[in-house]
């Protein structure tokens, strides 16, 4: 396989139209975007995979939160073997062959606080036998809680 370039960002919401266009800037640097708090919903899914020109694989929240895409260059050969993807928009997961090359993709926007929604996608990430998993996304974890928020404080920027 030749090289693939793989990109992954934090959207937060990609509702508003001027959102979107910048985001057209960015995508065409990478081969394969995973994109996580889209705020997409089941109803855009179609229109926002034509305006970015990639084949787009969605787990939709709400037009407030959440959701995730995996989104894949046209010009790219692959074949999804499966898809595993929650009905709350934290996490996809494609199984597939790209340009003959076998690999999983896990798009991930972990829900705040403790939830059994890590499990959940630890359980399917554990079931996969390829070798090569890329995982990415927003984990909204701390890996220090002392550390970590310590000094926080919310900013509007």
């Amino acid at each position: 396989m030749t090289s693939l370039k793989i990109g992954s960002l934090n959207c937060r919401g990609l509702s508003e139209e001027v959102k979107r266009r910048d985001f057209s800037r960015y995508r065409k640097r990478y081969d394969i975007i995973i994109l996580t708090d889209t705020h997409c919903t089941k109803e855009k899914e179609k229109q926002w995979a034509h305006e970015w020109g990639y084949k787009a694989f969605f787990s939709s929240g709400s037009s407030r939160s959440r959701g995730v895409a995996i989104l894949i260059k046209n010009s790219f050969t692959f074949t999804i073997h499966q898809e595993k993807k929650d009905q709350e928009g934290n996490f996809i997961i494609l199984d597939m062959t790209i340009q003959d090359y076998r690999l999983s993709l896990v798009a991930i926007y972990g829900p705040n606080g403790d939830s059994p929604a890590f499990e959940n996608i630890k359980g399917l990430v554990s079931g996969i036998k390829n070798s090569s998993i890329i995982m990415a996304g927003d984990w909204n974890v701390v890996q220090d809680f002392d550390k970590d928020t310590s000094h926080y404080s919310a900013k509007t920027i």
